[in-house]
């Protein structure tokens, strides 16, 4: 087997072995190793110690790799190795010294494990990183895995430059890629990430198909102004009309002159309504589909039909200057305080030229192993919001989504002054008219008054034994964090919110579906319809899938 499809191999697999390493001396032995590590990657997640055991296996091969010149097989075990050192705790460490640290062999192993983590990089290779990473994921788009791995030790080796900056953002992109890869397989009943044995090359880069004709284009725009005619009489109706576009360019079947159409009415309606993430997020999907897009070109004619929005001018120049401080600084402030898309603005923020944010910002991309990191980083944030009132509101709630995460590893002390600046924000937060039920945390979720119903994954549709009738509306709050397991008996699996995962067809594998009656499916917020309410969880049928687990909704009634 190729090395590299090997090494993608073990990316994939599960199980559990005894481990004794040895330094290979050939491409025998080396594979070996890699065979040794394979059952140990995905286990480690509840195991921190076959972290260890994966690392020794991986140092043991690489070292047969560097003595061959396989610069591309050692980069990615490099990448590799140095994932797992950093994903190893205090306490498995701990564990490992004790028992096998002092072990020759075992030694002799661990020490090479050191030297690739803590080897010293100049700053001028991060460009280099960058491109090797960008070159392998726009060749392999289905090993996002490994490519998560590459942007991870660009983020940490080379941090505090704008490569770092990059290479983060990148990193959350790809492992987001592999939960979808993942879900994907499990919808096709395969294994993600595994290459048949004859396999000698990666896998093709995904084929752009040409953009269609004006006249094709045309012809496919008035099927969907006819199909939707009654939706384009109010500019309300249009708004709500671009979830749906988009959701029907992602269904797999669909060709691509309808695919084109659907997703141009959607980025023409996003400009309408002002709708400034669909329309950076519209021209980068169909620059990923069809071939000859300037996606830099589209965004700035785009963005430039839109007027009175300040975020604009920033917006364009960092198409132009991405290390801008001033602009990011603005886009980032936008993302976090206006659309709360923090994913997107920590990086902005980390990089633009607002100290106060951005030293926050920087804190929290930092690497972290201790849950009382991510405490001072919400500490930071809640600091911030008490000090700036306009901002106070999503500062407060960004900090209450890490308090709400890290509580559960909290010493009994940090806990409990903890628990204050929860029922604190909580408080402050609006549950009245205003509030987003889109942004709603665990504890204010626990505060709605209405009916709570536990949606069993196991069993299917559930009946609510609610019946709604004609006119009525009632609001339909999924508990936010709350997740069920999705497998395909392969010890493949996927946990998952009521969101599910992004998938191309009609609803995310794992998402919450609500059906009135006999009518159209519809998603959590407002519902409406004739007849029963029938909740359940959106997963393929057969090939061995089944799904585990609970969450609860809330119903709320109405009132008009």
């Amino acid at each position: 087997m190729h090395t590299i499809s090997r090494l993608l191999l073990l990316l994939a697999l599960s199980g559990s072995i005894s481990l004794s390493a040895a330094l290979a001396t050939d491409s025998t032995s080396a594979q070996a190793q890699l065979d040794k590590a394979a059952p140990l990657i995905l286990d480690a997640t509840s195991d921190k110690k076959k972290y260890i055991d994966a690392s020794l296996c991986f140092a043991d091969a690489l070292g047969f790799y560097e003595t061959s010149n396989d610069q591309d097989v050692v980069s990615h075990l490099q990448a590799t190795l140095y994932w797992c050192r950093q994903q190893i705790d205090n306490e498995a460490l701990a564990s490992f010294q004790a028992e096998r640290a002092l072990e020759p062999e075992t030694l002799e192993s661990w020490n090479r494990v050191n030297a690739v983590v803590e080897r010293p990089i100049s700053t001028d290779q991060a460009q280099a990183y960058v491109a090797r990473a960008e070159k392998f994921s726009q060749a392999n788009p289905l090993r996002m895995q490994l490519t998560a791995y590459l942007y991870f030790e660009i983020s940490q080796r080379f941090q505090g430059l704008p490569e770092a900056l990059l290479a983060e953002k990148r990193f959350k992109d790809a492992v987001s890629r592999h939960q979808k890869n993942i879900a994907k397989a499990i919808i096709s009943g395969r294994e993600p990430l595994i290459i048949p044995a004859a396999a000698a090359h990666p896998v093709a880069p995904i084929v752009k198909v040409p953009q269609p004709s004006t006249e094709a284009l045309k012809g496919a725009l008035d099927s969907i102004h006819e199909l939707y005619k009654s939706q384009y009489t109010q500019p309300k109706n249009r708004t709500a009309l671009i979830p749906t576009l988009i959701k029907q360019a992602n269904d797999t079947d669909i060709d691509a002159l309808s695919r084109y159409a659907l997703l141009h009415e959607a980025r023409e309606l996003s400009v309408s309504a002002k709708d400034i993430v669909n329309i950076i997020q519209l021209c980068e999907q169909i620059g990923e589909f069809y071939a000859d897009i300037d996606v830099i070109a589209d965004k700035r004619t785009y963005l430039r039909k839109i007027s009175g929005q300040t975020v604009i001018p920033s917006l364009l120049t960092l198409l132009d200057m991405p290390n801008d401080p001033s602009a990011n600084a603005i886009v980032g402030r936008w993302y976090a305080i206006t659309v709360e898309e923090w994913s997107i603005a920590l990086p902005h923020l980390a990089n633009g030229s607002d100290a106060s944010l951005g030293v926050i910002a920087k804190a929290e991309l930092a690497p972290k192993t201790l849950a009382s990191e991510h405490l001072a980083v919400a500490d930071q944030w809640y600091d911030l919001g008490k000090r700036t009132a306009v901002q106070k509101e999503p500062l407060w709630r960004h900090a209450l989504s890490i308090y709400e995460t890290v509580r559960p590893q909290l010493s009994s002390l940090q806990a409990a002054l903890t628990d204050k600046r929860i029922a604190e924000i909580v408080s402050y937060l609006p549950l009245g008219p205003d509030i987003n039920y889109d942004k709603l945390s665990a504890t204010q979720w626990e505060k709605l008054k209405g009916t709570t119903i536990i949606i069993d994954s196991a069993r299917g549709h559930i009946d609510t034994g609610i019946v709604l009738r004609d006119g009525q509306q009632m609001r339909l709050v999924p508990h936010p964090t709350e997740t069920w397991r999705i497998t395909n008996g392969k010890d493949i699996t996927i946990d998952t919110t009521y969101k599910g995962q992004s998938m191309k067809n009609k609803y995310s594998i794992g998402e919450l579906v609500c059906v009135v009656g006999n009518g159209m499916e519809q998603q959590p917020g407002l519902i409406s319809g004739v007849g029963n309410l029938t909740l359940f969880p959106s997963t393929p049928k057969g090939r061995g899938i089944s799904a585990t687990g609970s969450i609860r909704v809330k119903l709320l009634p109405v009132t008009k």
